[in-house]
């Protein structure tokens, strides 16, 4: 739970302060030619806004196979619109900064920004170049990448072998631990019985203490028999 709020978090977040700057550098007129990323960086603030207000409210958590996919490739192609309109734009923004009269707050925006659409461009890269090369490495059959793959799949089915032979290692434990507590409880109830039994026949009781009271009880009633026997000698 606290993850899911922390990403809705930082997409709120996030978008207004991408509608505040752009908002912001309009108003104090930085650019000063037509282009269409303000326009779209606006956009898709408003519609990621959007998105999350109706998400909070919604209890549709598993989408069909279809819809999922065609959202995420939406959501694919238009975040890297996004990265492509925040990082080239900020950098636009910083050249005409010689006549626009900017504060501290908003120098400070704009360095974030400019933080964090290179770090966007980088992480993009990196996954395009992750995907390439598995792409490459599933298609092309250079034997280095054949072994790898040899290796790796090989590694991975040892790995589910052991976690098995732990899991059924495991099972048998706590089946034995199991049926010894069973045996356990009913070797002390049959003996339990027994000594009931034993004692039902010799007329004694199982219990030591209740034992000891009723030959505490004889022996007192034996005493005021034999004080009787005294006093009608007497």
């Amino acid at each position: 739970m606290p993850a899911f709020v922390t990403t809705d978090l930082i997409k709120v977040v996030l978008a207004c302060l991408l509608l505040h700057y752009v908002r912001r550098m309009e108003a104090i007129k930085c650019l000063d030619y037509d282009s269409w990323k303000p326009t779209f960086i606006k956009l898709y603030c408003v519609l990621t806004l959007i998105l999350v207000a109706i998400s909070l409210f919604s209890t549709q958590v598993n989408l069909a196979c279809e819809c999922k996919l065609l959202c995420t490739l939406t959501g694919l192609i238009l975040g890297t619109i996004l990265i492509y309109a925040v990082y080239t734009h900020v950098r636009e923004l910083e050249d005409n900064f010689y006549r626009c009269q900017l504060n501290r707050q908003d120098e400070n925006v704009h360095e974030f920004l400019k933080l964090y659409s290179l770090l966007m461009v980088i992480s993009l890269v990196f996954v395009a170049v992750m995907i390439i090369s598995g792409v490459v490495a599933s298609t092309l059959p250079i034997p280095k990448y054949l072994a790898m793959q040899s290796y790796l799949n090989k590694s991975i089915s040892a790995t589910k072998q052991c976690i098995k032979k732990v899991d059924s290692k495991n099972e048998a434990r706590l089946v034995r631990k199991v049926a010894n507590e069973v045996q356990r409880r009913e070797h002390s109830h049959h003996n339990k019985d027994a000594a009931n039994a034993r004692a039902a026949i010799t007329g004694r009781s199982n219990s030591p203490i209740k034992d000891k009271k009723q030959s505490k009880d004889k022996k007192q009633s034996k005493d005021k028999k034999q004080s009787k026997d005294k006093k009608k000698r007497s």
